[in-house]
């Protein structure tokens, strides 16, 4: 089987098929070793965006391919609320879930790169500690 078809049999919309060889083919030089396309769609199975209205919204293979849709980042539900407010929206939230999370504010040389580290490892589901 080639990487193509091992895509095709992977990709939930089985929709212009040859248009989608033609977008494989064109992006040879930049698109990724198969692995990491169907780690990609792995992850985007579980998006909301695919998910909703029995997969109305998952784009043809062809325009995910074009989009470079492998480097979607992972929609991640962030539920807390701290003052009324999502929970990274805060810094007593960002604090607390950091805390959380085991991310040690004082180990970080600004206010920013806590924030960051704090919601990569949210993203992540990462218990630093």
């Amino acid at each position: 089987m080639t990487d193509f078809e091992t895509f095709w049999k992977a990709y939930p919309k089985k929709k212009s098929k040859l248009q989608a060889l033609r977008t494989w083919d064109k992006l040879a030089k930049i698109r990724p070793p198969i692995e990491e396309l169907l780690a990609a769609i792995a992850r985007a199975r579980k998006s909301d965006s695919w998910a909703k209205a029995g997969g109305q919204y998952i784009p043809y293979p062809s325009t995910w391919l074009n989009d470079g849709g492998w480097m979607d980042e992972e929609e991640v539900d962030l539920p807390d609320i701290v003052n009324e407010k999502p929970w990274h929206e805060t810094w007593p939230g960002i604090q607390a879930k950091g805390a959380e999370l085991g991310v040690i504010e004082s180990k970080f040389t600004s206010p920013q790169d806590f924030r960051a580290a704090v919601i990569k490892a949210a993203k992540e589901g990462l218990k630093v500690a």
